[in-house]
This record gives structure tokens, sequence and C-alpha cells, in this order.
């Protein structure tokens, strides 16, 4: 009889160790889960970080040239660190402003380096690059007028929150538009538009 309670007694102990050992390992279990999930969220959000990260798309040969241009004209502040990752962003159209039948480069920015209460830069380049135009506190978008001045095309650019005309004197586009004439024409939203930043891919330099 005593050797029976002894059996027993050891049937009983086994069975806890195996009750025990069992909810290790589902616990084990439970724990390598949870941290796969974590990590697939950490993946995820990863993804998501990337996603929304800016980047050049594929240049074309305009972009390019525009990013390169950029890059040169202001190469002494980005060296100092003082166009901030923002602001190293533009974007561009093309339009044959004198009616050579080569188009020029309209380049918007945007950014604290470029952009204070006021509005933004506007440069105009021509095919080659070269700066024809720097606009001071200008917004968007720039309008280009069927009306010409010594040969180019009325560039109508929101400044101090009034559309202004600005002429082509032989040589440039005047540089502030908010002391430009106020447009007064009806046609205004039927003229083509560029540098609609909504619409418009931004490309790094």
């Amino acid at each position: 009889m005593k050797y029976l309670l002894y059996a027993l007694v050891l049937m009983t102990v086994c069975i806890a160790c195996s009750d025990t050992a069992q909810d290790s390992k589902a616990n084990g279990s439970d724990s390598s889960a949870l941290q796969q999930t974590d990590q697939a969220a950490a993946d995820s959000a990863a993804r998501a970080a990337a996603d929304i990260t800016v980047s050049n798309p594929t240049l074309t040969a305009t972009a390019a040239l525009v990013r390169d241009r950029l890059a040169s004209l202001y190469r002494n502040d980005l060296d100092k660190g003082l166009v901030d990752t923002f602001s190293r962003h533009f974007i561009y159209a093309e339009a044959d402003l004198n009616g050579d039948g080569t188009k020029e480069i309209l380049v918007g920015t945007r950014g604290p380096f470029f952009c204070g209460s006021g509005g933004c830069t506007i440069l105009l380049l021509d095919a080659s690059g070269k700066t024809i135009n720097k606009f001071s506190v200008s917004h968007y978008p720039v309008t280009i007028d069927d009306q010409k001045s010594n040969g180019w095309n009325n560039l109508l650019i929101p400044s101090g929150g009034k559309l202004r005309v600005l002429r082509f004197n032989g040589q440039h586009y005047p540089t502030n538009p908010s002391v430009a004439t106020q447009y007064q024409g009806t046609q205004a939203d039927n003229l083509p538009k560029v540098l609609e930043p909504a619409s418009s891919q931004w490309i790094v330099f």
C-alpha cells in the first residue's frame, strides 16, 4: 500500500512538471509572436517614412540643368549649411518667352532660405542655365501674358496681394514684382499658368 501511495505521488509530480513545461513553451511562443508583431510594425513604420521622404524623380535634361545651376549659384550657402533641407527643392517650367524657338526656364523655390512673408524667389534662366532674371517676393503661379514688351511675353506674378505685370525692358524684367504695375486685364484666368506647386513635382538640388 505504501508503494502504491509513493507511485501516485510521483505520478502527480510528473504531471505537474509536464504542465509547467507546456506553459513555459506556450509563453515562449507567445513572446516570439509578439516580437515578430513588433518587428513587423517597425518595418511598416520604416516603409511609411521612406514613402514620404522627398527624393529626386527621374531627371530630365532640363531638370538636371536647373539642379546643377542652383547648386552652383548657392554653393557657398550650401557649404555653410545655410540652406535647410526643405529649401533644397525646386519646380520648373519651360516657355519660349521671346519667340526665338528656344525655351526659357522658370524656376520656383520654397522654404525659409528662399521665401519670406512677402513671397519666394523665382528665377528665369536661358536654355543654357544662365540667369536672365531673379524675382523676389513672388507668389505662385506665374501667368504668361499674350501681350509682349520688347519682344518678350509679359509675366503676371502675384505679389503684395495683387497680380503684377512685369514687362521686359530689352535686357531683363523688373526684379521686384511688388512695385510693378497691377494687372488691369480681364483674361488672366484664360492665360497659361506655370509653377503651380500643388500640381508640380518638387526636385531636390
